[in-house]
């Protein structure tokens, strides 16, 4: 009796491995994490940003985050928001210009956050190029 468990333990392991291993399950997963990849980075580029702006904040009162009226804002969730706007617009290069740095430091940081965006929006095109390559061979 003990020995039909284990078969169909292992009928039900065989399922679950079907499952995961099956390629569309793991084009799904690719595109998770690529998108994690893209927000962990959305979310450090704005963390920076704001960064700067508070840094500078007793020395040149005039940044971004004047710009945008927040001073007086909770002060983490609007700036925190604002900030990862800004890092989106700047990684898809779409640049509305309504929140834009002001400060030299902040522009400065602009030009390493656009580089560093160069990178991520080639990294991204590329994933996304090779799962749609493996989901026409697949299907």
């Amino acid at each position: 009796m003990r020995l039909l468990r284990v078969f169909k333990l292992k009928k039900l392991v065989y399922k679950f491995e079907e499952f995961f291993l099956d390629d569309t399950v793991a084009l799904i997963l690719d595109m998770i994490k690529l998108l994690g990849v893209i927000f962990f980075i959305a979310h450090w580029v704005a963390c920076f940003f704001y960064f700067v702006a508070d840094y500078e904040e007793d020395t040149d009162p005039n940044s971004w985050i004047i710009r945008a009226n927040l001073i007086d804002k909770d002060p983490i969730t609007y700036k925190y928001v604002f900030s990862l706007y800004w890092a989106f617009m700047t990684m898809t290069t779409v640049g509305y210009g309504d929140l834009a740095p002001v400060t030299m430091s902040e522009q400065i940081y602009g030009i390493v956050a656009m580089i560093i965006a160069c990178g991520v929006f080639a990294y991204v095109v590329g994933s996304i190029g090779t799962i749609v390559n493996r989901s026409s061979t697949i299907v």
